[in-house]
């Protein structure tokens, strides 16, 4: 039921910011805490050192360089301060996680 309801949430999100946007941009905010980030920025890429190989979706504050990353430790360890949300994907386009 928790993923039905992310992933869910991820297509309104989706459907709601692609309107009229380039490509690689967003146009949503996250509020946490008392703290509002500008959600502007998504990139995608494959996570290589998982063996189920799942789509990693990040949106994001900025524009984040994931032309080289490999692995979801690549987001973890980004020498750059972001806030965002990262979904994982399953091939069949199911969400398996999130952070």
């Amino acid at each position: 039921m928790k993923q039905t309801f992310f992933l869910f949430a991820l297509l309104i999100f989706t459907a709601r910011a692609v309107t009229d946007l380039p490509a690689g941009s967003a146009k949503r905010s996250l509020t946490y805490d008392g703290a509002t980030a500008e959600l502007t920025f998504t990139a995608a890429f494959v996570d290589q050192k998982d063996e189920r190989k799942p789509i990693v979706l990040v949106i994001s504050d900025q524009k984040l360089q994931v032309e080289k990353w490999e692995s979801e430790f690549d987001v973890m360890l980004a020498h750059s301060k972001w806030s965002g949300v990262v979904f994982f994907l399953d091939k069949d386009g199911s969400l398996c996680d999130w952070i």
